[in-house]
């Protein structure tokens, strides 16, 4: 049987340890704590399906801009759905790096193709702007 991911909790179908994945979500929540430099504090968050591919994007209901700037010479302000994609890619990145040899294969595996997904082509269906997009990319590069 396969699983078809469209939606966060479909994460735990893939799971051996459901914690895991409650673990993601609050890391991308803590993450988005992180690189807003504590401008983001608590928002609703939805799932938000890709339109080719398998896979979503967790994404920051809301209005609000984010004033950022990394390490690697990115700054800019973005909204609240670019902010989202760049703490869904950093957070899912880092998580699958922390959880790499725990026996978690299928779910490292399918999060991994939803990073995939979304880089290659679901971006451009998510964001709908190339302004927006080449935000994204300089963010994590």
């Amino acid at each position: 049987m396969s699983i078809v991911i469209k939606e966060f909790d479909d994460l735990y179908l893939l799971a051996n340890d459901i914690l895991l994945v409650s673990k993601l979500e609050n890391h991308i929540y803590h993450t988005a704590e992180r690189l807003s430099n504590n401008k983001y504090k608590s928002g609703s968050w939805k799932s938000v399906a890709f339109k080719e591919k398998d896979g979503f994007v967790f994404v920051l209901n809301g209005s609000e801009e984010f004033e950022l700037a990394f390490e690697n010479y990115f700054s800019a302000t973005v909204d609240s759905k670019t902010f989202s994609v760049i703490v869904f890619i950093y957070a899912v990145n880092e998580f699958v790096n922390a959880i790499y040899e725990k026996d978690e294969d299928i779910l490292v595996n399918a999060l991994i193709d939803i990073l995939d997904n979304l880089k290659s082509t679901e971006i451009n269906y998510i964001l709908d702007n190339k302004k927006k997009v080449s935000q994204v990319f300089s963010a994590i590069d």
